[in-house]
């Protein structure tokens, strides 16, 4: 009697632990605790029998016992299967509705094995509109799928046909713009072929100054004079190094600057004029007309003649030191002589000229 109490007792504990195991086992089930999930059934099955098997010595009721035990938890697993398999068609009919191509590799990388030929024709739509970087990354992803298959050559016949474009051109510009366009894997020989067209561009004087006269830059001007220093268009490059440094300046809202004096006038169509640096730094003098551009550098407490040909000109001045702004202005030549002096003024005491502004003073300015 003892002993059968004691079976029982034992029974009552399994029974509770296995149903226990049982609302655990569901529960996991139903909301996808996987890690679980097989430990569950085991330990709920297992203290299952054990208690079963405690009441009776009939095996045929432990068999049914075990057996209901086991159907329950396969209904409670087909259960969640369904309801995992709904909400991830749910999730594709989501993604289906503007798909892109992050949405697509999460949904894969999460689900796979599931709704491949839908989510892999949804991702091929997508890395059509992305463009032709996302085509090639999909084909390289999936080199075996059909659809990747499908993007690879998409990508190819793309490629082809901006190659075709590039070589009908044959031009720098022309291969950068393919190279732009395309994953870098596909570039082929551009590199190549872009560095023979950039020779190209620089190997006569031709080719040089045309190339120089498109880009109108004192880079593309200076690299002509390096190559071709004493070309048939070097002086029209060094014309336009300083109209270039003319415009440039007067789009700085530089100081205003005042006219020369005029000292006699002829009708030579020279004026020959006296330039004085009183200031502390190397001074550079920019004249820039239609037809005729100068440049002078002046040092120091120096005094510079020089002989311009008469006419209009934009007239810069300006030291080398970032202390000091520059100073721009119009003026008409004449025929004859003239002179003109540069010094700093002091903004503070703006009635005294004095041969340099000193360094302690925060406002600096610079003034014919």
């Amino acid at each position: 009697m003892a002993d059968n109490q004691h079976l029982r007792t034992i029974g009552n504990i399994c029974y509770s632990t296995a149903a226990i195991f049982a609302i655990l086992t569901v529960v996991g089930i139903i909301w996808k605790f996987q890690g679980i999930k097989i430990a569950l059934i085991i330990m709920a099955v297992i203290f299952g029998f054990v208690a079963v098997d405690s009441y009776t010595e009939d095996k045929r009721t432990t068999k049914i016992y075990a057996l209901l035990t086991l159907l329950s938890i396969i209904g409670a697993y087909g259960v969640s299967e369904y309801k995992r398999y709904d909400d991830i068609k749910q999730e594709l009919n989501s993604i289906a509705a503007a798909p892109t191509t992050y949405q697509c590799e999460d949904f894969i990388a999460q689900h796979p094995g599931m709704f491949t030929e839908q989510i892999m024709d949804l991702y091929l739509k997508s890395a059509k509109t992305a463009g032709i970087n996302s085509l090639d990354h999909f084909a390289d992803s999936y080199p075996d799928s059909p659809q990747g298959i499908m993007a690879a050559q998409t990508v190819k016949s793309t490629v082809d046909s901006l190659y075709t474009i590039a070589q009908a051109e044959d031009s720098v510009e022309s291969w950068e713009q393919f190279m732009d366009k395309v994953p870098y894997r596909h570039y082929r020989d551009a590199e190549q072929r872009a560095e023979a067209a950039e020779q190209r561009k620089w190997s006569t004087d031709e080719n040089g100054w045309r190339t120089a006269q498109k880009e109108n830059t004192i880079e593309f001007y200076n690299r002509y004079l390096k190559l071709y220093p004493k070309g048939k268009y070097a002086y029209r490059a060094k014309k336009n190094i300083i109209d270039i440094r003319v415009n440039n300046i007067l789009g700085n809202n530089p100081g205003e600057l005042p006219s020369i004096d005029q000292l006699s006038y002829n009708d030579s169509g020279i004026c020959d004029i006296s330039i004085t640096n009183d200031t502390i730094h190397k001074l550079t003098v920019l004249y820039s007309s239609k037809h005729y551009s100068y440049e002078f550098t002046i040092s120091a407490g120096k005094t510079k003649a020089v002989s311009l040909r008469a006419g209009n000109y934009r007239v810069v001045a300006s030291v080398n030191t970032p202390r000091v702004i520059d100073y721009a202005g119009n003026e008409n030549i004449s025929g004859g002589t003239a002179s003109v002096r540069y010094f700093i003024r002091n903004p503070f005491m703006p009635d005294i000229q004095i041969p340099e502004l000193k360094l302690h003073l925060p406002i600096k300015s610079a003034e014919v």
